[in-house]
């Protein structure tokens, strides 16, 4: 009708919580933790310890603590917890440290491990068939980003390879965006 005025009521969008957690860790400190020189000389020696798994552990479950996360809840990250002690221990043996960052939104975690090490020196595939490991991130990861020497990877849907999809301004170290959505 003419001159009729409709209001329609305003939709409240919900605004997402987000999360966000970083720790620096290299060959003397993880976070705020010191680290026992001696440990890293046994390291570096090819005598592995778990002070590096321990450390991230712990981290991961005061920031679950943190973040008020119930048992039930925090088994859903599980394997990304996995992923995690896999990235940093890459980050840590390759070149010695960097940063992790781990964001939780409701319905999916981010995590991403920099490092200035020297990067991939080959295609990343050709890595993950050498380490295990990163073949698992990989595998389990609904996304996963690698930035290194100028170049950035994905992966790709249904395939265990992952395309050079652009540059990166990453020249020096790496960057691993490993991304699993809850839905």
């Amino acid at each position: 009708m003419e001159g009729e005025m409709h209001f329609f009521p305003k939709l409240e969008q919900k605004e997402i919580t987000r999360y966000e957690h970083r720790v620096d860790f290299n060959q003397a400190r993880f976070g705020e933790e010191e680290i026992d020189p001696k440990i890293i000389e046994n390291w570096t020696k090819g005598r592995r310890c778990g002070w590096l798994p321990r450390a991230i552990n712990d981290w991961w479950h005061d920031i679950c603590k943190e973040n008020k996360f119930k048992a039930n809840e925090r088994r859903k990250f599980d394997k990304s917890h996995d992923c995690l002690l896999e990235l940093g221990k890459n980050a840590f043996e390759y070149s010695g440290g960097g940063e992790i960052k781990v964001i939780f939104e409701p319905k999916k975690i981010i995590i991403t491990v920099s490092d200035n090490g020297s990067g991939f020196d080959d295609n990343p595939n050709s890595i993950m068939v050498e380490h295990h490991g990163l073949y698992f991130v990989n595998k389990y990861a609904d996304e996963l980003i690698i930035e290194t020497n100028g170049k950035k990877y994905s992966k790709v849907r249904g395939s265990a390879s992952l395309l050079e999809i652009s540059e990166t301004d990453i020249m020096n170290g790496s960057k691993i965006t490993f991304i699993k959505n809850f839905e």
